[in-house]
Formats: C-alpha cells, structure tokens, sequence
C-alpha cells in the first residue's frame, strides 16, 4: 500500500509543478472565458434593449394609434350624441306636443259638452223661469214642453236647489183639477220661490194665482183672505217691467177685487163693495189695454158686473140694477161674438139673466121675469153645447127652472109650474149624468 501512497504524491507535484505554470500561460496569453461570456452577454443584453425600445416604440404606436382612434370615436360619438340632444327635444317635443294636443282636443271636447250640458241646463231652467199660471191661451204643446223641461231639471243630480224648486213648483201648477191641499202646495212652492229671488215676477205673480185660486176653493173666505191676494199681485205688478207689462196681472187682481166686493157685501157693506167693483173694472180695462183681444178679461168684467148688480138688486135698487146686468149682457156679447166657442162667457151671461128674472118676479114683473128665464135657458143650453162636460151649467139651469116653478105657482100658474118642475129634474138628471161621465 505505500507503493500507491508514493505515486499519488508524484501525481500531485506535477500537477503543481507542470500542468499548473502551463495552464496560467495559456491562460494569459489568450480571453478568459468568462471575459467571452460577459461580452457576448452585453452584446446580447445591448440588442434586447435595442428590441425592447423597438417593441415598446411599436407598442406606444400602437397605443397612440389606439387612442387616436377612441379619441376620433369619441369625437364622433359626442357629434352623435350632440346631434341627438339637439334632434331628441325635438322628437320628444313632437312627441309632447301630440300628446298634448290630444290632450287639449279631449279637454275642448269635454269642456264643451259641458257647457252644451250647462247651457241646455240653463235653457231648461231659463224656460221654466217664464211658466206663467192660468194662462188659457198656451198652447197645449207649450204646456207639454214645461212639463217635460221641468222633469229634466228636477231629475238632473246636477241641478241647483232652487232649480229643483222651481221644477216642483211647475210640476205642482199642471196637475189637473187640484185639490185644496195640491193647491196649497203649489201656493207655498211659489211663495217659496218668490221669497228666494223677491226680484222674479213670475214667480210672484204664480204666487198670488195659486193664493187666489186656494181662497177659491174654500167654501168660506174673509175680506181680508182676498186683500192678500190683491198684495200679491201688487207685488207682482211692481216688479213687472217689461213693456207691455203682463196682462194677466191686472185681469186677475180684477177678478180678486170683485171677490172681495162680494165679500164685503156680505158683511153688508155695499158702498164699500161697490168701490171694490169699480176699481175691478179699472183692472180688467188696464188688461185689455195691454191685451185687447184678451176677452177673458171681457168676460170677468162681465160676471163682475152682473154680481155688482144682483147685489143692487138686493138692496131694492133695481134700476140701477138693470143698468149693470145690461152691461154685463154687453160684455159677455163681446165676447160670444169674437169667441164663440167661450162657454164660459155664455154661462155668466145664463147666470146673469136668471139673476135679473128673479129680481123682476120680486118686483111682481112675472111676464118680464118669464123673458129672462127664457134667455137664462138658452143661454144655459148654449153653454152645453159648446162645453157638454160643464154639469155645473146643467145645474144653474135647474135652479133657474125651480125658481121660475115657486114664482108661477105662487101666481097660481100650476100647469106651466108643472111644465118648468119637469124641466127642471131633467136638467138635473143631466147634470148627474154628466158628472158620472167626468
């Protein structure tokens, strides 16, 4: 073993001693290579930088290129935009504007149905503002009309309180023959009325009619029930100021005067009453000069009179009298001659004339009497004739027959007593059968 000892030994110093000195020549006479290695790394290192700047040149091209482009979009874009903002109140504002003038067309629309709405409303209750009571001469289609404008104004949700009054207070003025008690209430509606609006005649007039009409009615009226009246139509009078003024008013204030002159006769008090009759016929002459032919007028004078004179009569004053049922003959003639088929005229004059035969059969002037009896009956018959639903004519006739039957009798004239008693129940047997009938 030591043999190897010695030759590793001798290995190691030449190594040290040869291969050593040799290897540093070698090594200083020519690069290192590590010298070779950081060279061609630099140079390697040199053209990656040279690259990298290359890259990132192209690179912030490229990002520039990009930018440039977004920048040109954005550009473009913001044109768009522009262009829209400017283009999309208008659209919009087109688009508003529609829909706003639907709108407004839908609002015109609406706004005038209601006031077609208000204003036939108005129309109806404008028309009911002009119903006047008792009028004879409407017409039948013109009372229909207020009939119907007053149901629409008194179902309508939308019509006022005193519309709705004022629809009742018509409706209540048309019914047909009227008690007491519907009298009344058309009475009070139109006080009402009268009362809410002092300043509407018609309503005040309508008023004093329905007040004139209830004391009517009433079997038993003072001189002071029929003053009330005569106030109301002096209220009435007052706020009537058209021109020509309604002469209605003035013939149905004469009507109430003569009323109450009846009724002041009967307190006995016939020079009173008589005033009262003149101032009635002033008022009938006031209507006719607004009216002429208005021969109702003609026809209440007349009646008027022919009170005024069984009121004389009376008295014992029969030529005066006779003066006024001759002048009640002359009205009711007027009238008859002007309007034929005015039955009422033709019954007044009947009644009339019967008045004055009895007051004649008073005074012992049977033959006389007899003669106005005669025209008493003629008259009573031409009053069926025209109106053969009037019993109550029927029944004045047989009351002036039986008048005429005590009045010959207690001359002894039994015979034609007996004739005129025949007549007499015949004419009541008719005005049974007319009433049956109605």
């Amino acid at each position: 073993m030591r043999w190897w000892r010695s030759l590793a030994c001798l290995a190691s110093w030449l190594v040290l001693c040869v291969v050593m000195p040799v290897a540093l020549a070698a090594t200083a006479s020519k690069p290192s290579i590590e010298v070779l290695v950081q060279a061609q790394i630099k140079e390697q290192t040199v053209g990656l930088e040279s690259r990298q700047s290359e890259l990132e040149k192209r690179v912030l091209e490229a990002e520039r290129k990009s930018i440039d482009w977004w920048f040109a979009a954005l550009a473009m874009l913001t044109t768009v935009v522009a262009a829209l903002g400017a283009l999309l109140p208008y659209l919009m504002g087109r688009k508003d504007k529609e829909l706003l003038q639907s709108e407004l067309q839908n609002a015109r629309d609406l706004v005038a149905s209601i006031k077609e709405t208000k204003a036939q409303g108005e129309a109806y209750v404008d028309g009911l503002k002009t119903y006047v009571s008792g009028d004879k001469e409407q017409t039948t289609a013109a009372t229909s009309q207020f009939r119907q404008e007053a149901n629409k104004v008194a179902a309508d949700p939308k019509a006022s309180p005193i519309d709705k009054l004022y629809a009742q207070a018509v409706l209540a003025s048309e019914v047909k023959d009227p008690t007491l008690e519907q009298v009344n209430h058309a009475s009070e509606l139109w006080r009402a009325l009268s009362l809410l609006d002092p300043s509407d005649v018609n309503a005040a007039f309508n008023h004093a009619y329905w007040l004139q009409h209830k004391f009517k009615k009433l079997a038993d009226t003072s001189v002071n029930d029929w003053q009330l009246v005569i106030e109301a139509y002096v209220r009435a009078e007052k706020l009537d100021q058209d021109a020509p003024k309604n002469h209605l008013i003035y013939n149905n204030w004469g009507v109430a005067l003569d009323a109450q002159a009846q009724a002041l006769f009967a307190k006995h008090d016939l020079g009173f009453a008589q005033i009262k009759w003149r101032e009635a016929g002033q008022k009938f002459a006031q209507a006719l000069d607004i009216e002429p032919n208005f021969y109702e007028a003609v026809n209440n004078w007349g009646a008027a009179l022919g009170a005024e004179a069984t009121a004389l009569s009376a008295k014992g004053e029969l030529p005066k009298a006779q003066e006024k049922w001759r002048e009640a003959g002359e009205r009711f003639d007027q009238v008859l001659r002007s309007r034929p088929q005015m039955h009422d005229a033709a019954h007044n004059w009947g009644v009339a004339l019967s008045a004055e035969a009895k007051a004649l059969s008073d005074q012992d002037e049977l033959l006389h009497a007899k003669e106005k009896w005669r025209e008493a009956g003629e008259k009573f018959a031409q009053t069926l004739h025209i109106n053969s639903k009037d019993y109550q004519a029927a029944i004045n006739w047989a009351n002036a027959l039986e008048i005429e039957v005590k009045a010959l009798s207690d001359k002894g004239d039994l015979p034609a007593a007996q004739i005129k008693q025949q007549e007499a129940d015949e004419k009541y047997a008719l005005a049974r059968r007319i009433q049956g009938h109605n």
